[in-house]
């Protein structure tokens, strides 16, 4: 029988953060249908990199796109999530100065979502980048980080966006 001891409580904290994690990333695939963003490897301090989709899918969503407002806390792995059906496109961004999101990581997640509405695949999201075929991901070889993507999101957001908001923080600035 073993004793209690100070390592109990630290085994039951690890396996309610696997639990919420879990859960969490179960939402954003399951409910939401795209869940993007992972951090670079480096541990600590380490900068986010997500994988810009082609150019094909980088317009204009076709319906209605109502932003919301998704808080991310540092070290969380899911920044951004979208859902498209019936002709509308939600998407749930954090927003800039939450931690780690700053302008421009900002403007790609919002160019993903809204990509991702209009057909691209969420190649971010690990359980759809494991079965992506190496062609596939070779299409989304372009980071967020390496090129300027200003005018990317000025092509999805232009006229037709919304901002509703989903929490009591404020909304984001889409």
């Amino acid at each position: 029988m073993a004793r209690p001891g100070k390592g109990d409580g630290k085994m039951a904290s690890i396996k309610t953060s696997i639990r919420r994690v879990a859960l969490s990333a179960l939402l954003g695939v399951a409910v939401f249908g795209s869940m993007t963003g992972t951090a670079a490897a480096g541990g600590l301090g380490a900068t986010i990199e997500v994988m810009m989709p082609p150019n094909e899918f980088i317009h204009r969503f076709a319906g209605k796109v109502a932003v919301m407002y998704l808080p991310h806390k540092a070290g969380n792995p899911m920044l951004s999530i979208s859902h498209h059906a019936n002709g509308q496109c939600a998407v749930w961004l954090p927003k800039v100065g939450d931690p780690e999101i700053d302008e421009k990581l900002y403007e790609c997640l919002a160019v993903i979502e809204v990509a991702n509405c209009n057909g691209a695949t969420d190649i971010n999201t690990p359980a759809v980048s494991a079965r992506s075929s190496g062609a596939e991901q070779a299409r989304y070889a372009r980071t967020c980080s390496h090129f300027d993507w200003t005018g990317a999101f000025s092509n999805v957001r232009e006229p037709a966006m919304t901002t509703e908001i989903a929490s009591a923080a404020t909304a984001p600035r889409m």
